[in-house]
């Protein structure tokens, strides 16, 4: 499946303070499952490869997939696990299936195996370096599961999709040994969110942040997954339909205000993006005041 058509099912969130020699596995289980280290040590085994766990680290098991979980006798970890599925083929099934031990696991029961095409799919870990954020997402998730409101489940499968969308990010990052370079592509964002009016090279930029232009590029792409040139011209095109939608700027106003010296050439490039020429949604599509 494309990582876009993901539709989550939420089946299970829990806030797990574990006691003085808590040890679960080996099993299996018949969904997904991340696992989150809030605090405290331990040891995570997955497959044949062992990982030490601390606070920020976060843990991936597909179905099928023999894994240990061991906390530390001096400081045991906290957890929260999350159990689902990325598809809502199974949503009858409200509660994770047990039992979990290795001899009474039914392959059938598997909820579903799922391969990405545009995504090389979930690590066994990942750690993250600046874990408030992603604690704060885990907790909506957590506190959403436990409180059972109305529309809950609504909102769980939501936060959910956001936390899948971030940790696919970091994963891709980290595979390309490019977590140091974060930073950098978020200065290049802000600087072309702030300058996209002016004329801007990729030569410009590299003098501006001292790189080799392609080496810029090349970051762009695996965090962006678009180039320097094309992230500028979508900049471009967002705020330009703004300006269609919502002043009484002329087209050609519109198209000089965000760096185009080409009427023509703006035109094509919007009606390539958006669907529709900028004349029509200028005339046909701008709200009513």
């Amino acid at each position: 499946m494309a990582f876009k058509d993901i539709n989550p099912h939420v089946r299970f969130a829990n806030l797990l303070v574990c006691p003085i020699g808590f040890c679960e596995g080996p099993r299996k289980i018949y969904d997904h499952q991340f696992l989150y280290v809030h605090s405290g040590h331990g040891l995570i085994k997955i497959g044949d490869n062992e990982y030490e766990a601390s606070a920020g680290d976060l843990f991936f098991y597909s179905p099928g997939l023999i894994h240990t979980m061991t906390a530390d006798n001096t400081n045991p970890f906290v957890l929260t696990g999350i159990h689902f599925d990325f598809t809502k083929n199974h949503t009858d099934k409200l509660y994770p299936i047990g039992p979990f031990d290795l001899a009474s696991f039914r392959t059938d029961n598997i909820t579903e195996n799922i391969q990405f095409l545009d995504f090389g799919g979930f690590k066994d870990k990942v750690s993250f370096q600046d874990s408030s954020r992603m604690r704060s997402l885990i907790m909506s998730i957590v506190k959403e599961y436990e409180d059972q409101r109305r529309y809950n489940q609504t909102c769980l499968d939501g936060y959910f999709l956001a936390f899948l969308g971030i940790v696919a990010r970091y994963t891709i990052a980290e595979d390309k040994n490019s977590r140091n370079d974060n930073h950098l592509v978020n200065e290049i964002i802000e600087y072309i969110q702030i300058h996209y009016d002016q004329d801007i090279t990729n030569k410009q930029l590299a003098d501006i942040f001292h790189f080799n232009p392609n080496y810029l590029n090349h970051i762009m792409v695996i965090h962006t997954g678009v180039s320097l040139h094309q992230y500028l011209i979508n900049t471009r095109i967002r705020r330009s339909l703004d300006m269609l939608l919502y002043t009484d700027m002329s087209i050609s106003q519109v198209s000089a205000a965000v760096g185009f010296s080409d009427i023509h050439y703006f035109s094509r490039l919007f009606k390539q993006r958006i669907g529709y020429p900028p004349s029509v949604v200028k005339e046909y599509i701008k709200p009513t005041q």
